[in-house]
């Protein structure tokens, strides 16, 4: 199965291959799967993962490959950071604001700070 964009495969993951090995290329093949039967762009696609992945607090190391992916197409970290925004309401503030950092370095952008009386 060719792959439009590939997605950097964190070490964190990769790790996984010696106690389980093929885990990567099985989840590369799941993903290319639904990625086929879906109707969505890749563009669309990446930002409905990053919002799954604001959602369930993924770990710095998800976020990243996919924030890189979604750069590498027609994906602006203007995007990315609207739909952060427009997911408060849904995930709640803590949870976005717990967000913002892992998304900036994922962006390679300052990270933001809280002030200490908010």
């Amino acid at each position: 199965m060719s792959e439009p964009t590939p997605i950097a495969v964190p070490a964190e993951l990769a790790a996984l291959e010696e106690g389980f090995p093929g885990i990567v290329a099985a989840l590369r093949d799941a993903r290319l799967a639904g990625e086929a039967g879906s109707s969505l762009s890749e563009r669309e696609i990446e930002l409905v993962r990053l919002g799954v992945m604001i959602a369930t607090d993924a770990p710095q190391a998800s976020f990243t490959p996919h924030v890189q992916r979604a750069l590498g197409g027609d994906v602006t970290a203007e995007d990315i950071l609207a739909v952060a925004a427009s997911l408060a309401t849904i995930v709640g503030v803590p949870k976005l604001l717990a967000t913002l950092p892992k998304l900036a370095k994922a962006l390679d952008l300052p990270s933001p700070t809280l002030d200490q009386d908010g």
